[in-house]
């Protein structure tokens, strides 16, 4: 589906645009009451247009000097973080198949004695595990980046399935 200025958002975007407008807020672009109008309105935003709104006419992001000054648009920071993503969950998944496939192996060369050359299978999946981040490329800050938006997203759906079930116990259901 098409990213349409109408397109409903949830609750990454509306924190993704609170962090910008507190980044902007402590560069000295934003009073505190501008700073509290914006957020509020992030908060309660439901449609994308409505977040833009709200940033579009503070100046995008500085590079820090070492960089290039190159601008990224948000839409192109969301898709390298969503490119991010899906080089994790990929790498998450090979990691589970080779390390379970290590340890079937593992308890079967044990409790078969058919060899006692089953320990090499944990230097197998290791050199598999490195070779399947270098194939992907997904380097060690990437690798880092990921981790900690599944953190984010794991606490924030905990957040809201509690919300959802205190919700429900206030209803009586």
């Amino acid at each position: 589906m098409e990213n349409t200025p109408e397109m409903r958002i949830g609750d990454p975007e509306r924190s993704r645009a609170i962090d910008l407008l507190s980044e902007r807020f402590a560069s000295g672009y934003l009073n505190v009451q501008e700073f509290e109008d914006r957020t509020g309105q992030a908060a309660q935003a439901m449609y994308k247009s409505e977040l833009d709104a709200l940033i579009a006419d503070l100046p995008a992001a500085t590079a820090p000097e070492s960089q290039s000054a190159q601008d990224v648009s948000p839409l192109e920071a969301e898709h390298e973080l969503q490119e991010v993503r899906r080089k994790g969950k990929l790498v998450n998944t090979i990691d589970a198949a080779l390390w379970g496939i290590a340890i079937i192996i593992m308890f079967v060369g044990i409790f078969t004695e058919i060899t006692d050359k089953w320990w090499i299978v944990f230097p197998v999946a290791a050199i598999g595990s490195w070779v399947a981040r270098e194939i992907i490329g997904l380097d060690d800050s990437e690798e880092e980046i990921y981790e900690e938006l599944e953190e984010k997203h794991k606490a924030e759906r905990q957040k809201r399935i509690q919300q959802a079930y205190e919700r429900k116990r206030e209803l009586g259901q």
